[in-house]
């Protein structure tokens, strides 16, 4: 994809030229929660009035009315294909990059799902869960382009000491579990060393190591403090969550002034085993009927401590040094992205509902994420549309909004550019099909399927195609998000024609991308989708 100059329209590339002339390219950052559902903020707009009744998100939901949201964003079923696709910008079937840990995670002794011994397919052999060494990256090529790159957090879908080559000349990936010989000291909460030394997974993380004091609450977590006493933290241990927010503050205060900067936040929160600062547990334990679907304390403490490290680094933008004085403020040329890596976690007291199963699922409440994109020199606030995006947008986008055209030829970018859909110039893109590909197994989540998401008139489609069952499944998301009604069960005429035409572009696709192969357990021969539903 080429940069916004391929778009042909004058008043759109006389923007852009604005823009970056006024105000140079754009700082950019990427605020990636991990396993935050599309129904766990509280925001009305993002979530189409499905929000938490008992979560409560002021700042993602502030950020929201400042920003596009995006209502039908998607991404990969769990953490390393999502981020793999957002560095890269292509499918799962491109960077090989399908599941966190493997393909052959199979159910084990009383868990429920599909055992080895009863599957009837032998997945696909993923050799890894990171993209290859040397491969194109959104951090590569903004680098190239004069930008300082850094990444924080989660490093998934590229291994922790790789991130130079991946792009990021500034890395401060790590770990939200501190380890000492394998043996698991800490998860979330730094960790008192034998020597006294207050540590987290990384050393760059350990001058923010220290307990909390009085002077540090006052100054960071009474601002965000939202019903929560965060001021009888004081003396306790130090929680990870807020020490990467003093990490990427600091860094927004000294980042150089002469160049633009790219900052990919990836926080754990709020991915298991949920643990949250004591005020907000406090907090929480008395609202659990508030939401029928959101009842467990833990996980709504843990994702309000997710929003409150949000609202300070939008207000470190604000006020880069700290010092009241908002003169030096980097928002109105600081594009900011908020998105989840994938679904939320099903099962117990929690439920993605009114959309259909979990996080690893390829239904919708799997690749389903809340999502929107704020960038005041370009953006209409308070803006929705229902476009469906996927993250393999993010990288030609990030290009088309920093004005930089993309050469690199040889790597097939799967995104499209959403900077038309952003600068309000258009409504839809240019594509009208989505696809995902599983070819394997994880406990009682996936299981061997494609899936093709595909624009039809007005209406928006979803065909799911089980290898395993050979089940065919059709669903029309514009009237039915919960994919509660398989088209396919007592089908018409339409609804057969409808399939058999999505059918045919996921061979195409399929053909066109090249994934890697399964074979049946029974007979060896490689399995591929069908040719068409009769």
């Amino acid at each position: 994809m080429n940069s916004i100059k391929t778009f042909g329209t004058f008043a759109v590339a006389a923007l852009l030229s604005q823009l970056t002339a006024q105000n140079k390219q754009p700082n950019i950052i990427i605020l990636t929660a991990d396993d935050l559902g599309w129904n766990d903020i509280s925001s009305e707009i993002a979530t189409l009035g499905n929000g938490s009744k008992n979560h409560q998100t002021p700042n993602i939901d502030k950020l929201a009315s400042e920003s596009m949201v995006f209502t039908n964003a998607y991404t990969q079923q769990n953490s390393a294909p999502t981020r793999a696709a957002l560095l890269t910008g292509q499918y799962a079937n491109r960077t090989h990059v399908y599941n966190v840990w493997g393909l052959d995670r199979y159910a084990t002794k009383d868990q429920p799902g599909i055992k080895q011994s009863e599957a009837k397919i032998i997945p696909a052999a993923q050799e890894k869960e990171s993209i290859k060494p040397g491969t194109v990256t959104f951090a590569k090529l903004l680098r190239e382009a004069g930008y300082e790159t850094y990444v924080f957090g989660k490093v998934h879908g590229f291994k922790m000491n790789e991130a130079e080559d991946n792009g990021f000349t500034h890395d401060f990936g790590c770990g939200k579990t501190i380890k000492d010989t394998n043996a698991e000291k800490s998860n979330y909460y730094a960790f008192r060393t034998e020597e006294g030394k207050w540590i987290f997974d990384n050393p760059k993380f350990n001058k923010f190591a220290e307990p909390y004091t009085e002077e540090y609450i006052r100054k960071n977590l009474l601002p965000v403090a939202n019903g929560n006493n965060p001021l009888q933290m004081a003396g306790t241990r130090k929680h990870f969550t807020d020490a990467i927010a003093d990490v990427v503050i600091d860094e927004i205060a000294n980042a150089p002034a002469d160049k633009p900067f790219c900052m990919w936040v990836a926080f754990h929160a709020i991915h298991s085993a949920i643990v949250s600062r004591e005020d907000l547990y406090e907090k929480y334990r008395n609202r659990t009927n508030m939401d029928s679907r959101h009842e467990n304390f833990k996980y709504a403490a843990l994702t309000e401590q997710l929003d409150q490290t949000v609202g300070r680094i939008l207000a470190a933008l604000d006020d880069p040094n700290g010092d009241g004085d908002k003169s030096d403020s980097k928002r109105e040329n600081t594009v900011v992205v908020f998105m989840s890596d994938n679904g939320g976690v099903s099962g117990g007291n929690h439920s993605n509902a009114p959309l259909r199963e979990s996080k690893g699922t390829l239904y919708e409440g799997g690749i389903r994420v809340p999502m929107m994109v704020r960038y005041p020199a370009l953006i209409k606030s308070a803006s929705i549309t229902k476009e469906p995006v996927h993250v393999i947008d993010y990288l030609p986008t990030f290009l088309d909004i920093a004005g930089i055209e993309y050469t690199h030829k040889e790597h097939v970018l799967d995104g499209e550019s959403l900077y038309p859909i952003l600068s309000g110039e258009k409504d839809q893109l240019k594509r009208e099909l989505l696809f995902w590909h599983f070819p394997g197994y994880m406990d009682i989540r996936g299981i061997p399927a494609s899936v093709i998401n595909k624009r039809i008139g007005d209406q928006r489609y979803k065909y799911r195609y089980c290898y395993e069952y050979n089940t065919h499944e059709l669903y029309n998301l514009t009237d039915d998000m919960g994919e509660t009604t398989n088209l396919l069960e007592n089908p018409d005429t339409r609804s057969l024609k409808i399939a058999n035409a999505m059918l045919r572009d996921l061979n195409k696709w399929m053909k066109e991308t090249k994934p890697l192969p399964m074979f049946y357990v029974d007979g060896g021969k490689q399995v591929e989708l069908p040719k068409r539903i009769k």
